[in-house]
């Protein structure tokens, strides 16, 4: 199963015979089901796949999902209202932004290195300083928030978003660049595994709070940001 398959049992497109399925065909000529239909799905009239791939734009994204001029059916969506809060929040840690830091140090040392790997070529030693400023701009805007009562901790309409990043220097004009060379910085750490840096690098939390708040604009009029200290420096979105 595969998030894009096909639920008709009649003639298959692919091959034309009846009782075929788009997976039937996958495996009868040994190609992968779920990268079989991410192809087709191109072509398609109709696409069923769980609701959760609809609403989280990283998703759509990832599968090419365009909602334009598209009809949406949803069927038993009980949980649509969690699933939405879900993929439109965030939370970030002073920790997530400290290993922030130390991952673009790490991708500057790697540039510095003259390892050889394919992604250090896009990978720009100034861009990097700008993102590391960032990352330390933004990490002092939100220590900057006066907290009250116990645990000590406030909440800001959706579009204080906006006043953290313009402190540390995003705007909408640099968001777009800025979020390209984070994902360049990303894309070296990814390929540097085998040199012990970590899988999941916290550059992407970063990279997502960016994409969430920049790529969907109507979210600064009904959600809140809670900045908080239930641990030592910790704050979420």
């Amino acid at each position: 199963s595969g998030p894009i398959a096909s639920a008709c049992k009649g003639t298959c497109d692919c091959c034309g015979q009846n009782g075929h399925t788009k997976k039937d065909c996958s495996k009868k000529d040994e190609l992968c089901p779920f990268f079989h239909a991410r192809e087709l799905q191109t072509s398609a009239e109709i696409l069923f796949l769980p609701y959760n791939y609809l609403l989280d734009p990283k998703a759509r994204r990832a599968l090419n999902i365009d909602l334009r001029r598209d009809v949406l059916i949803f069927d038993e969506a009980h949980n649509m209202e969690s699933i939405c809060a879900e993929a439109a929040s965030f939370d970030l840690t002073a920790t997530d932004i400290a290993m922030c830091i130390t991952e673009v140090d790490r991708c500057t040392a790697i540039k510095e290195s003259g390892i050889e790997l394919t992604t250090t070529e896009g990978c720009d030693s100034g861009d990097l300083l700008i993102l590391k400023k960032i990352l330390m701009d933004f990490e002092a805007a939100v220590d900057a928030v006066p907290l009250r009562g116990s645990p000590p901790a406030e909440t800001k309409p959706g579009t204080f978003i906006y006043e953290l990043f313009d402190a540390a220097g995003v705007t909408r004009e640099n968001a777009t660049e800025l979020m390209a060379f984070t994902s360049t910085a990303i894309s070296v750490l990814a390929e540097a595994q085998g040199s012990g840096i970590q899988a999941n690098p916290s550059l992407k939390k970063f990279l997502d709070a960016l994409m969430r708040y920049y790529f969907n604009r109507l979210l600064q009029f009904w959600f809140d940001i809670i900045i908080s200290f239930p641990t030592p420096h910790h704050f979420l979105f």
